[in-house]
């Protein structure tokens, strides 16, 4: 399966290198890049994209995307733009420094699974558990939804987090849902 990517920031040597990184890789149909939000929009218009790497900056807003189409870079990570994109099901979030091979398994993602840049995980979590109180009850996950929350930041598929905790992908799934519900505020 071939698939159309958009690359989205304002800085034009940045598109360049990604595009040269997934020029013959993961399947690509074509790759445009765009430097405006507008710019974006009216390439969207044209044909829509399978798949949009977009600067945090560019990002508007969220629910103008489809789930599953979305993987946002950044300068400095955002907490609550982390949690919005994996509420809206992104594909990932990435810090533009981040490793080239990780953005690369989030472009060929499977629907549902969200990439988290691994230098930010350890940062995403304090912040998570500072700022909403996870060590006071705020946010209460229980046993098996940390069990499965730790999995996900080593970046194990479903499967692979079934088969190690002995329970089945459905399982795994729903203790996913419950987790982005409650660290969305939903």
């Amino acid at each position: 399966m071939t698939m159309r990517l958009i690359i989205a920031h304002p800085s034009p040597t940045y598109c360049k290198d990604l595009s040269r990184l997934f020029s013959g890789k993961v399947a690509i149909l074509s790759t445009d890049e765009v430097i405006t939000s507008e710019e974006l929009e009216w390439k969207l218009n044209i044909e829509p994209a399978d798949v949009v790497i977009i600067e945090q900056s560019l990002l508007k807003d969220l629910s103008f995307w489809p789930e599953g189409t979305v993987i946002v870079v950044a300068r400095k990570p955002e907490r609550d733009a982390i949690l919005a994109a994996f509420a809206r099901g992104a594909r990932g979030y990435f810090l533009e420094t981040g490793k080239e091979k990780f953005l690369t398994l989030a472009v060929a993602a499977r629907p549902g699974e969200f990439w988290l840049d691994p230098s930010l995980a350890r940062w995403f979590f304090n912040e998570l558990a500072s700022r909403e109180g996870l060590q006071n009850g705020n946010i209460v996950l229980t046993r098996r939804e940390r069990d499965i929350f730790k999995l996900k930041e080593q970046h194990l598929t479903t499967q692979e987090i079934a088969k190690k905790l002995s329970i089945s992908e459905k399982t795994v799934k729903k203790h996913v849902e419950h987790i982005h519900r409650k660290l969305a505020g939903k």
